[in-house]
C-alpha cells in the first residue's frame, strides 16, 4: 500500500523512522559504499524504552568523557 501510495504521487510516509526510509530507498551497495550513506538513526529508534534508557546514558557518559 505504501508503495502503491509513492508510486502514483500520493501522501508521504509518514510516522515510520528515517532509518527505514533510508532502507527502504537504498539499493544494495558494498560495506565501502555503505560506510559513507549511513541510516539517520536515532536513539528514539528503539522500541524498548529500558534499552534506550540504558544507551542514552551509556552515550551521555561518552559525551562528558570527551568534553
Amino acid at each position: 500500500m505504501i508503495a502503491h501510495s509513492a508510486l502514483h504521487g500520493g501522501p508521504g510516509i509518514h510516522d515510520i523512522s528515517p532509518a527505514v526510509v533510508h532502507y527502504w530507498s537504498v539499493e544494495d551497495v558494498s560495506v565501502e559504499e555503505l560506510a559513507g550513506n549511513r541510516p539517520p538513526v536515532d536513539l528514539e529508534d528503539i522500541p524498548d524504552v529500558h534499552l534506550r534508557e540504558i544507551l542514552n546514558e551509556v552515550h551521555q557518559q561518552v559525551l562528558h568523557l570527551f568534553s
